[in-house]
């Protein structure tokens, strides 16, 4: 998805401001794909806001399939720093 390769590459060319909208319009507009969460959760991250990047577990859980939910949660708590919630969910 676009939006979510254009918050990428923001994010990593440093413009951490220029990268939350896209990605927040990622989930918006796509909330049953994981990848768009677990971008959005690295980005929050990088921007030190690992409490609101761990969040997005529950959040996610309500909208990406079942099937693909367990390791998409466990990337977006590995973002968030929450490694032994992470290794639950694997």
């Amino acid at each position: 998805q676009k939006l979510v390769w254009l918050g990428q590459v923001r994010r990593l060319a440093g413009d951490l401001k220029g990268a939350e909208k896209p990605l927040r319009r990622a989930v918006e507009v796509a909330p049953a794909r994981p990848e768009a969460w677990v971008a959005l959760a690295q980005y929050l991250a990088a921007a030190g806001r690992t409490k609101e990047a761990g969040e997005l577990a529950a959040d996610m859980a309500k909208a990406v399939p079942a099937d693909e939910l367990p390791l998409a949660q466990a990337a977006v708590l590995e973002a968030a720093w929450q490694a032994a919630d992470a290794g639950k969910v694997y």
